[in-house]
């Protein structure tokens, strides 16, 4: 259960129904309480106690898989709750090592729109951040703007395409991005680990 923590994205497979997208919100020993994303409400009203669900959850690792039962339904917060086993199985792994971090940025969606965002993790590959507010499907392209002192003394610009949006929460794939700006998302990386090695 250390592989889950508050904001992660979980897509939930509802076995012989369908698969949706929450948020974590509270994790307790093997119970974890998740907010469903917006889009998914009227899927998520058709799970009933006992349904059996397959959580997938990114980690530093890859993509991670548990085995699953529903506890309580969605309820007037759009929450459910489920129990996990006490196994995980590891489905896909990571090519990149990701963190947890916390800068403000910017980023355009369409030629003219500029956002403000947080991260909340990061790796070479990729990024996931909070929004002010839902505004993307994934899929969707955008161009993230870092300023000076993330990755190192000058701003970077940068492609990605949105693969996971929860309400405000999203996870973006970096593309297009140059070998020079990979390895300056790289050092960071590095240097947040070293630092958590250090203490």
């Amino acid at each position: 259960m250390n592989e889950l923590k508050f904001n992660d994205i979980l897509q939930l497979e509802i076995v012989g129904k369908f698969t949706i997208f929450a948020v974590v919100v509270k994790v307790e020993q093997d119970i974890v309480r998740l907010e469903i994303n917006h889009e998914h409400y009227q899927n998520a009203k058709q799970i009933v106690l006992g349904d059996i669900v397959y959580a997938n959850v990114h980690t530093q690792t890859g993509t991670r898989q548990m085995e699953s039962v529903v506890l309580k339904t969605l309820d007037q917060n759009h929450c459910i709750e489920i129990k996990n086993t006490p196994t995980w199985t590891n489905i896909h792994k990571r090519d990149f090592v990701r963190v947890d971090d916390s800068f403000e940025f910017k980023f355009k969606a369409g030629l003219f729109s500029k956002y403000k965002a947080t991260a909340t993790n990061i790796s070479a590959g990729g990024i996931a951040f909070r929004t002010e507010k839902p505004i993307f499907h994934a899929g969707e392209k955008i161009t993230c703007l870092f300023g000076p002192g993330i990755f190192g003394l000058a701003p970077l610009t940068c492609k990605a395409k949105i693969v996971k949006a929860v309400n405000r929460h999203c996870a973006a794939q970096f593309i297009l991005l140059s070998e020079a700006d990979e390895d300056r998302i790289a050092k960071r990386v590095f240097k947040i680990l070293s630092d958590k090695q250090n203490l």
